[in-house]
């Protein structure tokens, strides 16, 4: 049976940390799989990690690209699936289903985000959702890192992520799937929390995300600003 790898970037995420590894073991994956924490932190992340899941395999950090690429190189499965440090799964065969799809020839997997915390930030995500499934309709399919699932093979022909983007490297690689290749599962989700407005705005993110939209079929430069949005 193929083994799945979960690569999980991180930078100073001792608060999430440990949410997201618990919603991860405590989920029924049918499937051998590893663990993967691409970490670059300089808080507590990687002593919670050693106490509370010795399993896990800590590599190298770096910027979100960085890291998720050394994840990627130091995965041993077939499949990969890259998860943001601070999401929660709300369906418990998530991996599953993402992996089932996988391997009936799928490139790319995703799924809806949605927000735990925060009314608003949810409904916002909601429409940017609606968009996501617009755009396969559109044939530029894309998905958010939050939670992307690959196949191992097909992501190293597509070069990875782009490491010298410091915003938008998710919504890069996935505009090379081919739109029969990729799938949303629209009835399964991730939760994460409101972090990213308070710390920009509502208008200051939703500015950000309209950028995306307008830049991401060219102007890679534009991606290369760091607005600190993963810091």
């Amino acid at each position: 049976m193929r083994k799945v790898s979960i690569v999980i970037p991180s930078y100073n995420k001792e608060k999430y940390i440990d949410g997201v590894l618990t919603s991860i073991y405590e989920s029924d994956i049918k499937y051998p799989f590893e663990v993967i924490v691409a970490d670059a932190s300089t808080d507590n992340t990687r002593d919670i990690i050693k106490k509370h899941f010795p399993d896990v395999k800590i590599v190298k950090g770096g910027n979100v690209s960085e890291a998720r690429n050394n994840g990627a190189k130091a995965a041993k499965g077939d499949y990969i699936i890259f998860i943001d440090a601070d999401i929660t799964f709300d369906d418990k065969k998530l991996i599953n289903k993402t992996v089932k799809k996988l391997r009936k020839g799928y490139h790319m997997v995703t799924t809806k985000l949605k927000c735990r915390n925060n009314l608003i930030a949810h409904n916002i995500y909601k429409v940017c959702n609606f968009i996501q499934l617009f755009s396969v309709v559109e044939g530029m399919p894309f998905s958010t890192g939050c939670f992307m699932g690959v196949d191992k093979k097909k992501f190293f022909e597509l070069g990875g992520f782009d490491e010298t983007l410091h915003f938008a490297e998710d919504y890069h690689l996935s505009r090379k799937i081919k739109r029969r290749k990729f799938w949303i599962l629209i009835k399964s989700g991730v939760y994460t929390d409101d972090r990213r407005f308070q710390k920009m705005g509502y208008f200051g993110l939703m500015k950000e995300f309209i950028r995306i939209m307008r830049n991401r079929y060219k102007n890679d430069d534009e991606f290369k600003r760091d607005i600190g949005y993963w810091s």
